[in-house]
């Protein structure tokens, strides 16, 4: 045997390396197997069969130093040994003793990599195995088992072959494994890019709880007749299946998957180590085409793939590696031995090597498939999801991928009916909102509605006035449409139900929008009559204290309204894609389902304060005006003047006793900033706190908890749209699901919602797709203008509104928001959540709040950018955050630039004001790089990045992809190295910069390559950390 050979590493070896340094705690690339065996059965005899099947295997004495910052792979000069244990603990106590040490990861110090043990407990023998798969592979079990079984039988021979397994690895270095694996590339005609862009990573309760390894038995049969009738192998219909799913879970046309292939010539195909190579294949769902083409299309590139199995994909430049991965044995991976009952126990990982990745085992008609994802995947049936795919396409070979669907009617109906709950009986009262409000004005006329400052109207005055206007409208204007474009005042909820009642339509314009904005609204309606303080025109009706002054001369009595529940109640305009607004016209019936179902989920009377905090111009407006109203409370408008001070706002929350309190989660962020620093507990008046119209973090509300439990105060996420009349989905926010980021829970009764998959069809739980509504609630269409979103759907009777929000149904039957389907960030290739880079800042000792956003500096030159605001008696240094998120976060979602700013910016609806955060100023640092005058290697290199990355401040450690950089910005400091230092591409290749990926690292190379040249040897320089 050869001591202390020293070996250069494999790609994969580099990458499983690299992975451990940076999450030192991740078990991803542990390989675990363990053995339950019953019978008549020789312990020591068996624990010398593997100990002699050990010693035939070199795999097992090498280790692995990366401790000196040189990277060394050699061979020990002992082997392992398997331990025979005597448990006396309880079986049970043992299995997870055992499944605690599998999650142990290995450190690459020069100790041993494998560890062996036979275990008797309870009158059962185990055999567990626990490997690094720097080592090792799944196609080595085959392998080393068969040799255990050997030895069982008859004694080995201990020789071991010349050739050993640090040779293999010498011979993939000297191969051409990347020109190898650009012939691939360009025989699968297949772009660099095999990322998958919505596999979410989230930090939902699924981070909570140990990874589950769903295990599925599902037939096996009817793959393989699929494969022998179309001439394909049961891999390709299994993987044509798997893609497919992929496709449906993620809402993609397109998917990268990763494919393990065994690496090894049919003479060596019992060797064992880590030979297997991973290798990239993308591969496109196209609703239209049908299943036979698809699979001769995969068939047809596996092809190419099992040819090149030794082409080094991954590590070209700029290749975006798969984010989900299948693995296919043609049999159950297990040990068989005369007179033994063997049972394989999983021992799934706490990290998986892919996001999603399952493996398919044959045993006999059967397959064994076991799932191995993390996240919000690990409880995805994929078996029962694979072998409906399977039994659609056998029923009809040249089915359309589109008409395929995961769940059959019965399914599809349970699972609509799972999320609709009683909406599906849901029944609208016959009532407006003006004969609700003059119920309550009939019963209690005296009682305080509106407040707005110094002004109080009870129900008796704002009939009456309500009344004259309606009067007043009828006789002077003929128009349909009765914008208001005024400052907020009292008088603002009388002359809305004036309008109502005169059988007219309210068309809300913000006093302050830009007149541009104005003329396209008005253009539209061309109809119109204007009530408001600015403007001017044939139509224009004065401002509402003219009106009212002109409606003091009509009769304030009784007045029968000319609506009716089908007429139309107001028209809100959002903005459009194209630059113009769009109108979203809502029927008084919608507008009475609204609060019919917001009633029976919340409990609200007359003796509840509310807050009109948001514009009138903003739909959520209609909920904070009339839902107090309607049921016979009181709503107090908070003045625009003190909006953004949440001192002010709280003293008039105080002051008034407000007892329903809504807010954007931007906006609360503020609030609850200042309620840390006040000590009493004067807000415990609230009974409910309504958060809605932005994304809503995991545990943003815990401080409040913290301060209000007590108190008992109910906080509730809403979501909805204008067009489904304000609200849609609401969820209180218990202890659970304050830890779930974007939860919007179950539709309001008036609402019928379902997640519709890429294809069309209703998803399964789990899936990511559209959140699709329907019912009372939802508008006809836009304004005089006609939209997809619009369109009909099989699933939903009536009208139904394509939301373009990305939702799931999780596993606890809770909506999840995750984004809009027409607004992905995507940075270098990666799909990034600025959710989970803002949840990252906050958690930073000292940061109080944050906003994440992107910018683009130049054409491909997009930067995320993180603004944080202090605690006021803390000053947060940029460069310890960006070294804090460095261990939370993937080095691509590491903000470009982090900058202090004093407070966050709202805009007038209350979100954050993109617009007003400052620009980081990048001139001044590329100035700076041209000034620099120092003439050492690292100097040098730190001014290349300076200039290609524009940031002031880089670090001599600092990893490229931690700090800004992308795919494009490596190509422009590649060829700015090669400028530098008078290199060529044979000097330095492109992919040295994915290994030296710090200018320290960068400039030792190059120092390195001169040494070389001026004495001529060839320099062992090992391998950088990545």
């Amino acid at each position: 045997m050869i001591h202390d050979q020293t070996s250069t590493f494999t790609p994969l070896q580099k990458q499983i390396i690299s992975f451990q340094r940076i999450h030192q705690d991740s078990d991803a690339y542990n390989l675990n197997y363990l053995f339950s065996l019953c019978g008549d059965i020789d312990v020591v005899y068996m624990r010398d069969a593997i100990q002699s099947a050990v010693d035939q295997c070199p795999a097992f004495t090498i280790r692995i130093d990366t401790t000196s910052g040189q990277w060394k792979q050699f061979f020990a000069k002992e082997h392992i040994l398997v331990r025979h244990i005597i448990a006396h603990n309880s079986y049970e106590h043992v299995l997870d003793q055992l499944k605690r040490q599998a999650r142990i990861p290995f450190s690459f110090t020069g100790e041993a990599l494998a560890e062996l043990s036979i275990i008797e407990v309870e009158h059962r023998v185990l055999f567990f195995m626990h490997i690094s798969h720097a080592i090792f592979d799944a196609f080595s079990l085959d392998a080393f088992l068969l040799k255990v079984e050997h030895a069982y039988v008859k004694p080995l021979d201990r020789r071991v072959r010349n050739d050993t397994y640090l040779d293999y690895v010498d011979a993939w270095s000297r191969k051409t494994a990347t020109d190898q694996a650009s012939l691939v590339l360009n025989a699968l005609d297949s772009n660099i890019d095999f990322g998958n862009d919505n596999i979410v990573c989230d930090g939902n309760e699924h981070a909570l709880k140990p990874l589950i390894g769903h295990r599925e038995c599902i037939c096996g049969k009817v793959a393989s007749e699929i494969a022998e009738i179309h001439g394909a192998t049961t891999f390709a219909v299994l993987l044509s299946a798997y893609a497919f799913l992929i496709g449906q879970l993620t809402h993609v046309d397109s998917v990268g998957v990763a494919i393990p292939y065994a690496n090894r010539p049919k003479k060596r195909l019992d060797d064992i180590g880590l030979y297997v190579n991973t290798l990239p294949l993308h591969i496109t769902i196209d609703p239209d085409e049908s299943f036979d083409y698809y699979l001769e299309r995969i068939q047809h590139d596996l092809r190419i793939l099992s040819e090149h199995q030794n082409a080094d994909v991954l590590s070209l430049p700029g290749v975006i590696a798969p984010q989900c991965a299948i693995t296919y044995y043609t049999h159950f991976q297990t040990l068989n031995l005369p007179d033994v009952t063997i049972n394989r126990i999983d021992l799934p990982n706490e990290s998986s090597m892919f996001p999603v990745s399952i493996r398919i085992e044959r045993d006999g008609n059967e397959l064994i498939v076991l799932n191995e994802s993390n996240g919000m995947y690990r409880d995805i049936p994929f078996g029962r999801y694979i072998a409906r795919f399977c039994e659609e396409v056998s029923c009809n070979g040249r089915i359309r991928l589109g008409d395929i669907s995961l769940l059959n009617d019965e399914e599809e109906r349970a699972m609509l009916s799972s999320i609709n709950g009683d909406g599906m009986e849901f029944r609208c009262s016959a009532a407006t909102v003006c004969s609700m409000v003059a119920a309550h004005a009939a019963i209690r006329p005296e009682a305080v509605a509106v407040i707005y400052k110094q002004t109080q109207l009870t129900y008796a005055d704002v009939e009456h006035i309500s009344n004259r206007l309606a009067r007043f409208l009828c006789r002077h204007v003929e128009a349909r449409y009765v914008i208001v474009s005024e400052p907020v005042s009292a008088y603002l909820a009388p002359l809305i139900l004036g309008i109502f009642k005169a059988g007219k339509v309210y068309v809300p314009v913000d006093s302050v929008m830009p007149d541009s904005r104005k003329r396209l609204i008005m253009d539209q309606l061309t109809d119109y009559a204007i009530i408001g303080d600015s403007c001017s025109g044939h139509n224009y009706m004065g401002a509402i204290a003219s009106c009212l002054s002109f409606a003091a001369q009509y009769d304030d009595g009784p007045y029968t309204p000319r609506c009716h529940a089908e007429d139309l109640a107001y028209i809100l305009f959002t903005s459009g894609s194209t630059g113009v607004p769009k109108g979203v016209p809502v029927r008084h019936a919608s507008m009475v389902s609204l609060f019919d179902a917001a009633s029976s989920r919340f409990e609200y009377d007359e003796m509840d304060v509310w807050t009109m905090f948001h514009s009138y111009s903003f739909d959520y407006s209609i909920w904070e005006m009339f839902a107090p109203l309607t049921s016979g409370g009181r709503v107090v408008i908070v003045p625009p003047n003190i909006k953004m001070y949440p001192d002010e706002v709280r003293k008039l929350l105080v002051e008034h006793q407000v007892t329903m309190f809504s807010q954007t989660p931007s906006s609360f962020s503020n609030m609850q900033t200042h309620e840390e620093t006040v000590e009493n507990h004067s807000l415990s008046c609230i009974r409910y706190l309504f958060l809605g119209g932005e994304y809503i973090h995991a545990h943003m509300c815990d401080a409040w908890i913290a301060k209000y439990r007590q108190y008992g105060t109910v906080i509730v996420s809403l979501y909805g749209v204008t067009e489904a009349t304000v609200l849609s989905t609401h969820a209180v926010l218990d202890d659970r699901k304050r830890k779930v980021n974007g939860v919007i829970g179950r539709p309001f009764p008036n609402t019928y919602c379902y997640v519709r998959t890429i294809s069309g069809h209703v998803a399964p739980e789990g899936f990511l797709g559209e959140l699709v509504l329907g019912g009372v609630a939802v508008s006809d269409g836009y304004f005089r203008r006609h939209s997809d979103a619009f369109c009909g759907d099989a699933n939903i009777p009536g009208p139904v509104f394509h939301s373009h929000d990305m939702t799931y149904l999780n596993s606890k039957g809770d909506l999840i928001y995750v984004a809009r389907n027409d607004s992905q960030v995507k940075i270098s290739g990666h799909r990034i959540e600025i959710g989970e880079i803002k949840t990252a800042i906050n958690k930073y000792h000292g940061c109080v709040d944050c906003v994440v956003t992107v910018r683009q500096f130049a054409d491909g030159d997009k930067r995320i950018i993180g603004y944080y605001v202090s605690d006021r008696y803390l000053d947060i240094d940029s460069q310890s955050l960006r070294t804090f998120l460095k261990q939370h976060l993937q080095p691509y979602m590491i903000p470009a630039f982090l900058v202090p700013i004093d407070h966050i910016p709202l805009t007038v609806n209350g979100k954050v004001d993109i617009d007003e955060l400052p620009t980081p100023d990048i001139s001044s640092v590329t100035d700076l790089a041209e000034q620099s005058s120092s003439q050492t290697t690292l100097k040098r290199m730190m001014d290349i990045w300076r200039k290609v990355l524009c940031i002031p401040n880089v670090q001599p450690d600092d990893r490229f992809f931690e700090v800004g950089g992308s795919s494009l910005l490596l190509a422009k400091t590649y060829a700015l190295i090669l400028q530098t230092f008078k290199l060529t591409e044979k000097d330095v290749d492109m992919i040295d910069l994915f290994t030296y990926t710090t200018p320290q690292a960068m400039a030792e190379f190059i120092d390195g390559l001169a040494l070389q040249k001026m004495t001529g040897t060839d320099l062992n320089q090992g391998d950088s950390s990545l």
